[in-house]
């Protein structure tokens, strides 16, 4: 998976991870991600979609920090919170929203395997353990 990596993403994760601000942050990063995502599924389903985006994106950003804290760069990251998501769309069938193609499902879960394993992420359980109590 290519993530794109420039100045914004670097002063995004400064910021989200700074006091105050960080929450600020992380609304507008759900917020950007959720609209970006919405605009991939079908039109007729976008809007009911993104609650549940709203909720899974904030989550994502919780495995983000626990990324970086893990010692991996901002890049590697982002793109595991990236098949974090593609795990979740193919399991709701979203699979217009999808980055990569379903059959390489495996092969990301693989490339991150010892993070998704110490978090319970599974390609059936996205989120593992940041996923939110109330669901």
């Amino acid at each position: 998976m290519k993530i794109r990596q420039n100045v914004r993403h670097w002063a995004a994760k400064q910021a989200l991870t700074l006091p105050v601000v960080g929450e600020q942050v992380n609304d507008h990063l759900v917020s950007m991600h959720t609209d970006i995502f919405a605009d991939k599924a079908d039109p007729e389903r976008a809007d009911e979609r993104r609650g549940h985006l709203d909720d899974f994106f904030d989550a994502t950003m919780e495995t983000y920090v626990a990324a970086l804290e893990a010692g991996f760069i901002e890049a590697e990251a982002r793109e595991i919170t990236h098949v974090q998501a593609n795990f979740d769309f193919y399991n709701h069938g979203w699979t217009e929203m999808m980055e990569f193609p379903a059959d390489e499902l495996a092969d990301h879960y693989e490339r991150h395997r010892e993070f998704f394993e110490r978090h319970g992420i599974t390609i059936d359980d996205p989120l593992g353990e940041f996923r939110p109590p109330e669901g």
